[in-house]
């Protein structure tokens, strides 16, 4: 594990990697990806692939599997079931390996599984979200691809070494004594607002309880491609109003969270910033997490493409030096929390009263690269879901991935008992009413 690595996760420097660092015995920090294939893989092969990108990561794994650096690869041969999304049993046994953990409680920061079936096989990649965020897992599948076909082909791989990127690199001015005190003065001031009197949006099943750790018999995640339809529609309306894609989904999501709450003056909901927009990202082979949660607060009375613009210019300014400054702060201080002593019961109440919303959009993005083939199979569907972290209940991202944007919702079992007809349903339904000004047949847009 490289000094840069070692700094942020334990040190007091870099909340986007502290914050779940220090909560990993608090909630699980695993970001999920998942490639299904159309035929069996070389078992022996992919350990091999594995073991070495891991090693370009810093990190070695040891004749027992839990390494000093928290790395693991594993084969798994599946009985009486075919790696399958739509398989309730296989997403069952997926998710039971990916929340394995050690004598810690924690998973280990790096997994590569393949999960091997008669005729099908998938490849799980989990990475904490301390050091990795998706779209920098996206560039490790890709050198995992790369290394497998190498060996396959009988070539040696290249040992290429990919440092951890320490936030300074991207954000030099963040840990200035200055900047730190003004921005814990102003965190604290702000902090009895949001614990006491902020207003809140929620969804789903109200519980009876405050959400602890979630264990993978807890939650459960879906996967949706949407019609070609649909996403033809998606992409004329972002051209025709010269809004993001971000702000459409989003849009949608407000107008969703609106049908449960039509009384409500405003509606909150969780976003993901990525830092990768800041002018100080660095050009290289590094990887680090660049994902900064922030919530917005969307007025009552705004619709269409004012609505889009709305969640835009919300968006944008978080995106700014001081947006990203506050959010990021806001972070710290719950880093701050995860390192307390205080018993867990507490930690939690307090994290379900920051927080404004139990909704949480992030959107990774186009994939740069495509993985339609992995050695000499082809991908079936790659889904990716991050890490669900209580209060939120449910959690979706609509990456673009082979060309194909789609639908990827992780949710709480007892908020989402019934998640499709409890939010996918609804929600596509919402986005295809925002979206019925640039086509004729809204019907067709959900089928």
């Amino acid at each position: 594990m490289s000094n840069d690595m070692l700094q942020a996760l334990c040190g007091r420097e870099d909340p986007l990697t502290g914050f779940f660092y220090q909560g990993r015995r608090r909630f699980s920090d695993v970001n999920h990806h998942m490639l299904v294939l159309n035929q069996q893989l070389c078992a022996e092969i992919f350990l091999l692939a594995a073991e070495h990108v891991i090693s370009e990561l810093g990190s070695e794994i040891n004749e027992t599997g839990e390494l000093h650096a928290k790395a693991e690869a594993v084969v798994h041969v599946l009985e009486n079931v075919e790696p399958d999304l739509n398989s309730a049993d296989f997403r069952s046994q997926l998710l039971q390996q990916a929340f394995l953990s050690g004598q810690d409680g924690k998973a280990p920061l790096i997994q590569m599984r393949l999960f091997s079936g008669t005729r099908k096989s998938c490849i799980y990649l989990g990475i904490s979200h301390a050091i990795a965020d998706i779209q920098a897992a996206h560039e490790i599948l890709y050198r995992l691809r790369e290394v497998y076909e190498q060996l396959l082909q009988g070539i040696s791989p290249l040992h290429v070494q990919r440092s951890f990127l320490p936030l300074q690199s991207v954000l030099p001015e963040w840990n200035r004594p200055a900047n730190r005190v003004w921005r814990r003065l102003h965190t604290n001031m702000i902090m009895p607002g949001k614990l006491f009197s902020g207003s809140r949006t929620r969804a789903g099943k109200y519980p009876t309880e405050i959400q602890g750790r979630f264990l993978f018999s807890d939650i459960d995640f879906l996967h949706r491609k949407l019609p070609a339809a649909l996403q033809s529609a998606v992409l004329t309306y972002s051209r025709q109003f010269a809004v993001s894609v971000n702000a459409i989904f989003s849009a949608a999501l407000v107008i969703w969270l609106r049908s449960l709450s039509p009384a409500a003056p405003a509606s909150q909901f969780t976003i993901a910033v990525n830092l990768r927009g800041a002018p100080g990202w660095p050009v290289s082979r590094g990887f680090r997490s660049g994902m900064v949660n922030a919530s917005l607060q969307i007025p009552a009375g705004v619709s269409g493409p004012d609505l889009c613009k709305a969640i835009q210019l919300q968006t944008e300014a978080l995106k700014t030096p001081a947006g990203l400054s506050q959010a990021m702060a806001l972070m710290e201080n719950a880093e701050g929390l995860m390192r307390s002593g205080l018993p867990s019961s507490m930690v939690y109440r307090l994290m379900h009263r920051a927080q404004s919303s139990n909704v949480l959009y992030s959107n990774p993005g186009r994939a740069k690269k495509n993985l339609e083939l992995f050695g000499e199979a082809r991908v079936l569907d790659w889904c990716e879901f991050g890490c669900l972290v209580p209060p939120y209940g449910c959690m979706f991202l609509t990456p673009m991935l082979n060309q194909q944007l789609q639908l990827d919702v992780v949710f709480s079992r007892k908020r989402f008992p019934q998640p499709v007809e409890m939010f996918v349903e609804p929600y596509l339904q919402a986005l295809s009413g925002l979206l019925s000004s640039v086509t004729a047949d809204t019907d067709v847009l959900v089928a």
